[in-house]
């Protein structure tokens, strides 16, 4: 029997991850999507001050990489997988409510 739910435990946890995985794309690649959406605003911004946003961009850029690094280089990333999968399960539980209730993603 506890063979069985952890079977039912795991197709649960994949079928949540790869709900999740779907709903996002969907809403990053389909027309007026999110991508679309902050890379318009993003670049609009560049192009409207750009005096302003270039220097902010690389510095923004340059900080991200450095932690990441740094991060990296001192093996904190253990939980970041872990916070990956339960962040994907629960966009797939909203997704699947999401559906359920209004029949739309």
């Amino acid at each position: 029997m506890k063979q069985y739910l952890e079977i039912l435990e795991s197709f649960v946890a994949i079928v949540l991850a790869i709900a999740g995985l779907i709903g996002a794309s969907y809403h990053m690649f389909r027309d007026g999507g999110w991508i679309e959406s902050i890379l318009g605003k993003f670049l609009r911004y560049n192009f409207d001050h750009p005096t302003v946003a270039v220097p902010i961009t690389i510095v923004i850029t340059v900080a991200v990489m450095m932690l990441h690094n740094k991060r990296v280089t001192k093996g904190k990333m253990n939980k970041l997988p872990t916070f990956i999968l339960y962040a994907l399960m629960a966009a797939g539980t909203y997704f699947i409510g999401h559906y359920a209730i209004v029949g739309t993603l």
